[in-house]
């Protein structure tokens, strides 16, 4: 399933069809690397316990699984400009939750079903690279990671940008997993070694 895609352009099309995949890619290599990479937990939730490791692949393979399968809409649309938002995720029809937690088996995915997950996009998405780079604050990629963190595990917005996260992260580990910035920053530190075999392939 993935990306339904209404009222963007060619270009656009053609950015969301690339971050697909490797939105999926990343929440996969960090699910199988986060036993190695337990710094990255500890600097974006606060916490590297067994317990939550454990519980963190969980989630993120679980994520991968519901991305896989089910159809999110992504549309262009106009969002109020004194917000200064990239995208805005949409009410599911039956409600905020989260997805990735709860249940046993796949039994998660049951409850994905009819749904009617959209995310919506201000031309300001258009403004930003596909990836991370050192010339602007966020990427496509990861705003489409901060808001698919919203539908399917109804993150909040508690703390934006590096600097707060990261002190969130210290000084509230409950909030921390509950902020969608500190799960965007979490999966983006898995994208950038697939970014750079994506922009290689794309050369040859």
């Amino acid at each position: 399933m993935g990306f339904s895609i209404l009222g963007l352009s060619p270009t656009e099309q053609m950015d969301l069809r690339a971050i697909e995949p490797e939105l999926i890619n990343a929440l996969k290599k960090a699910a199988a690397r986060i036993i190695i990479c337990q710094a990255n937990s500890k600097l974006w939730f606060g916490d590297c316990s067994q317990q939550w490791i454990d519980q963190l692949r969980m989630r993120l393979i679980r994520m991968a699984c519901i991305l896989n399968i089910q159809t999110i809409l992504c549309q262009s649309i106009r969002i109020d400009e004194q917000s200064n938002a990239y995208a805005h995720a949409i009410i599911p029809r039956y409600g905020w939750r989260d997805y990735t937690i709860n249940q046993h088996g796949d039994a998660f995915l049951k409850y994905t079903q009819d749904q009617w997950f959209c995310i919506r996009l201000d031309r300001r998405w258009n403004t930003a690279p596909l990836f991370k780079n050192n010339f602007s604050p966020i990427s496509k990629f990861q705003t489409i990671a901060h808001e698919i963190t919203h539908i399917f595990m109804n993150t909040r917005d508690i703390a934006y940008g590096v600097i707060d996260c990261c002190e969130l992260a210290i000084a509230n580990p409950n909030d921390a997993k509950l902020n969608a910035d500190n799960w965007m920053y979490f999966i983006d530190e898995y994208s950038l070694l697939r970014y750079v075999e994506f922009r290689s392939s794309r050369q040859v």
